[in-house]
């Protein structure tokens, strides 16, 4: 996953990013990566959050769709789209 992310931040497309929501990852707590998903939104200033229902698993897991407007506060803990 470390290195999907730097392919992400060696292209122009990382300047378009405004923020960050990553999902369910694995089974077990990835502590190197949330590390490294820390670094990243403090070397571009964008908010960065991890969260266990959003993404791939079971449970009950919310949907963003490509493209939608949202707005992420993550003093708030809140992420909000129409």
């Amino acid at each position: 996953m470390s290195a999907m992310l730097s392919h992400i931040e060696q292209t122009d497309f990382i300047h378009c990013v405004t923020g960050l929501v990553f999902g369910h990852y694995s089974e077990k707590e990835q502590p190197h990566l949330l590390n490294r998903l820390k670094r990243l939104g403090e070397r571009y200033g964008i908010p960065v959050v991890y969260c266990d229902d959003f993404g791939h698993g079971y449970g009950n897991h919310a949907i963003l769709p490509i493209g939608c407007m949202a707005r992420l506060d993550t003093e708030q803990g809140t992420l909000c789209y129409p």
